[in-house]
């Protein structure tokens, strides 16, 4: 188990279901899918998928003590990625995306630690497997396992 510290946003993301795209105006829109209100951001996702793989993490980000720093505290906290590295902020982030629903039988919405698990572990095992790319290119030389220029 590795020990890994992921700094990055956390913010409360209020995701619309929409029909399809382009979206056309209509006054009122009634949601035949269910909103989701849920802690998001690159910083929370990272840290989530790396506790979902066993690692040993701590979280640096900032949230308020507003409504959206709260739901994010408290879940962050029921998720163990609470810590000292959650520092105040005037405010918390805040995201609404609109996206179409998935497909009937999907098993990726809302993503649970299972899925991203079985995601991240597939992505890794996948990763892997692809054979690295030669430096052949003049100035290109590979050094540690990485092509720098």
């Amino acid at each position: 188990m590795a020990a890994v510290v992921v700094a990055g946003v956390v913010n409360v993301q209020q995701t619309i279901p929409v029909e399809g795209f382009p979206v056309h105006y209509s006054p009122v829109r009634y949601a035949h899918s269910p909103l989701r209100l849920g802690v998001a951001g690159v910083g929370g996702n990272v840290a989530r998928g790396l506790a979902a793989l066993g690692d040993e993490v701590r979280l640096a980000t900032f949230l308020a003590d507003d409504d959206a720093g709260r739901l994010a505290r408290d879940t962050l906290a029921r998720e163990g990625l609470a810590g000292l590295g959650v520092l105040r902020a005037d405010a918390t982030a805040q995201s609404a995306p609109a996206g179409t629903p998935p497909a009937p039988n999907s098993t990726r919405w809302p993503p649970t630690p299972r899925t991203i698990r079985g995601e991240l572990t597939a992505s890794v095992r996948t990763t892997a497997r692809r054979p690295r790319p030669a430096a052949s290119a003049p100035g290109v030389a590979r050094r540690g396992g990485d092509l720098v220029a």
